[in-house]
């Protein structure tokens, strides 16, 4: 295992990591030359998004997370995760990988990054659209698109896509339970995806006016849990696309 991206290298808890043209992610766990298991897959959760990694990505280390700048495609790792952690722990790759978060961020059309890098305790990127070059800071505190008119940041997040160790075994799903926790009380999209595509979508809203401020997200009444009866059968692969506006929490899904 090389690596053909080699702006995309970074030390995480003094570990290197970098990416590749073929759209992975590792990380050089141990220095043990005698062994050949010292390299380990840490992207499974965004294989398919990577797989169009931009030849001149770049990354950068911020605020405990791993960011790669691919064109108008940010991908963010949280590297103090239990399973980037300990993955030398786990006896199957995709066991830890199941706990590395990741997030995916796409630019306005028009806008590319032309390099990332970060600056002691800030965050930079080199962009260019048709109207010039800029030089962007980020900033984790902003809650709102000003690019977009001051609306809350729109957020998606998939999962795998499951088959349950049974590849050539057809499913049905008739019952999903899925905890949900949002601040501003916006319509949430759930849909449910298999090997065709997105088969079945829903959208909720939950109680916005018990839980209208950021100090109630510590309550145990954040998360609210809700039931949904999708109608899919004879599925070889399921997973879950979450899509909503602002803060949203997505937990215990079952």
């Amino acid at each position: 295992i090389g690596c053909d991206l080699p702006d995309t290298v970074q030390l995480c808890r003094n570990r290197l990591v970098w990416a590749c043209l073929g759209g992975e992610v590792y990380s050089l766990v141990t220095e043990n030359q005698y062994s050949e298991r010292n390299i380990y897959c840490v992207s499974e959760m965004v294989e398919n998004k990577l797989k169009g990694i931009s030849p001149y990505a770049s990354s950068a280390d911020y605020d405990g997370h791993y960011v790669i700048f691919s064109g108008n495609d940010i991908f963010v790792m949280d590297y103090n995760s239990y399973g980037f952690a300990y993955i030398a722990s786990h006896s199957k790759e995709e066991d830890a990988n199941l706990r590395i978060p990741w997030w995916y961020w796409k630019l306005p059309d028009g806008f590319e990054t032309n390099y990332g890098f970060d600056m002691g305790d800030e965050l930079y990127s080199f962009c260019h659209s048709e109207s010039g070059g800029y030089l962007y800071k980020f900033d984790q505190t902003y809650k709102t698109d000003e690019y977009a008119g001051t609306t809350n940041i729109q957020c998606v997040a998939s999962t795998k896509i499951f088959d349950f160790g049974l590849p050539f075994y057809t499913k049905s799903i008739t019952n999903v339970n899925i905890g949900f926790g949002s601040v501003v009380g916006e319509p949430i999209k759930v849909g449910f995806v298999t090997e065709n595509g997105i088969e079945d979508e829903y959208i909720i809203t939950l109680d916005g006016k018990l839980f209208d401020s950021v100090a109630n997200e510590r309550s145990a009444q954040y998360v609210q849990n809700r039931v949904f009866r999708p109608c899919i059968k004879f599925a070889h692969k399921i997973g879950l696309e979450i899509e909503g506006e602002g803060d949203l929490s997505v937990d215990a899904i079952s």
